[in-house]
């Protein structure tokens, strides 16, 4: 649980998470119709900036297995969501969880997102502002920024993706050759 929270923190477009948020009852059935009515409630809520909300059950892959109910309500309980409130359901696993190399990016950034350097943000801050658009690498921001420590000067551009100002690509491992897209007011640069 605590590695998926990791994932969501750091995870920009999260605006709020909540766990065990509701009691949702729900028509359950078998193959001959309605049989009866089932509760449930969900490890977490997850309030997206964009106004979705998914709930989600965070399980272990041997738990899944060994409790194979939870598999078979799955669709009974996506649907459930969606009537009663509009929003999706999902079941999280370990196997999701530590996919790599995810879970190392997602640590870099939760590691980074806690060092503070205000005059490394404010140069590439101003470095990101002068380029206005496009793509670049993590590389070429600290290389325009002439920070004479790196490391703070990645943490920040690391920042900047937390905070959702700039966008990096997760499924390969953070290095300074980590294409950089920027958000503007349309979306994402450079995207259709």
């Amino acid at each position: 649980m605590r590695d998926y929270l990791w994932h969501l923190e750091v995870d920009p477009s999260v605006l709020l998470i909540s766990p065990y948020p509701l009691k949702l009852e729900y028509q359950t059935f078998d193959r001959y119709g309605p049989n009866g009515t089932a509760t449930h409630i969900p490890t977490l809520g997850i309030l997206k900036v964009d106004g979705g909300v998914i709930y989600a059950d965070v399980v272990s892959e041997a738990i899944l297995q060994e409790q194979w109910f939870r598999e078979r309500s799955r669709g009974q309980l996506e649907q459930a969501y969606a009537d009663q409130f509009g929003a999706s359901y999902s079941i999280i696993t370990e196997l999701a969880i530590h996919m790599q190399p995810r879970m190392d990016n997602v640590r870099r950034l939760w590691r980074d997102n806690r060092a503070r350097d205000p005059q490394a943000m404010r140069a590439v801050r101003r470095v990101i502002d002068g380029l206005g658009g496009g793509a670049t690498t993590i590389g070429w921001i600290v290389d325009l920024s002439r920070y004479e420590d790196r490391e703070a000067a990645v943490a920040c551009v690391l920042q900047l993706a937390i905070s959702g100002e700039v966008q990096i690509d997760l499924g390969m491992p953070i290095s300074e050759n980590t294409r950089v897209t920027f958000v503007t007011a349309d979306g994402i640069d450079g995207e259709d």
